[in-house]
């Protein structure tokens, strides 16, 4: 029993330190929000940080955090949150629209090569949910294979039961979908295969070595995919397909 007890409030102790962590961090947000209304943009990234460097993340925190590196003119810093922003939410236009803007601004302004079109049909049918949209779809359709396989397996009318056996087919490869979707999702959200440069101007070399032919040059802002790593050196792809390496110092990983 006094077991018990001990359980109870230690429940009870973390369920009110978390409500009031996040009650902080709510407050904190908001008064980035204030700020950020009163063109106080300095205040406004202060607040938004400690949410940042308490392990928070959200598309709307990035969102915010993008938009406001974007007025003090830190281009760079506001292409990788829009980024981040877009990892969360696939497709959300207003982050679409400001990354848009922000990418007018750096100095690489380079063609991307074109992608087959199943590429583009899987990547876009992908980004259609958030890979908790796409577990809720296939959640709830798996719950109505089950419905359809138990009235199949109960009922006595042969219309009935046939019509539980036709529709549990669909039910089942929807449900399965759903959950594949949502693995990709979440794979996409979390992966580190992209990247901004960060640095003025970089030197793209040839080798993982500053010791190593110069490539060639790119410019912050620029996003590069990473393909592999070398100790401290990433081997990145320009969109115009064009590879080199670069030191892990002057890329901030999405």
């Amino acid at each position: 029993m006094k077991n018990t007890w001990i359980v109870l409030v230690l429940v009870f102790w973390q369920g009110l330190v978390f409500g009031i962590e996040q009650d902080y961090y709510q407050a904190l947000m908001r008064s980035g929000n204030e700020a950020y209304q009163s063109n106080q943009w300095d205040s406004a990234l202060a607040n938004y940080e400690m949410v940042l460097d308490a392990g928070l993340k959200s598309t709307n925190l990035y969102y915010n955090v993008g938009n406001v590196h974007f007025k003090l003119g830190n281009v760079s810093e506001a292409i990788l949150f829009y980024e981040r922003a877009l990892k969360l939410s696939p497709g959300d236009q207003d982050v679409l629209y400001n990354l848009n803007i922000a990418n007018t601004r750096i100095i690489d302004a380079m063609e991307s090569l074109p992608t087959p079109f199943y590429k583009d049909w899987f990547t876009s049918f992908r980004n259609t949910f958030t890979s908790k949209g796409w577990s809720y779809l296939g959640l709830v359709f798996f719950w109505l294979f089950c419905a359809s396989v138990v009235l199949f397996l109960l009922t006595q009318q042969a219309f009935v039961k046939k019509l539980a056996f036709v529709v549990a087919l669909p039910l089942v490869l929807i449900a399965a979908t759903g959950m594949v979707m949502a693995n990709q999702q979440q794979n996409s959200c979390t992966s580190e295969d992209s990247a901004i440069v960060f640095q003025a101007s970089v030197n793209v070399q040839s080798e993982p070595s500053a010791n190593s032919t110069r490539l060639f040059v790119v410019h912050e802002g620029l996003k590069v995919s990473i393909s592999q790593q070398v100790n401290n050196w990433f081997e990145v792809v320009l969109p115009d397909g064009n590879k080199g390496w670069i030191h892990a110092d002057e890329l901030q990983i999405i």
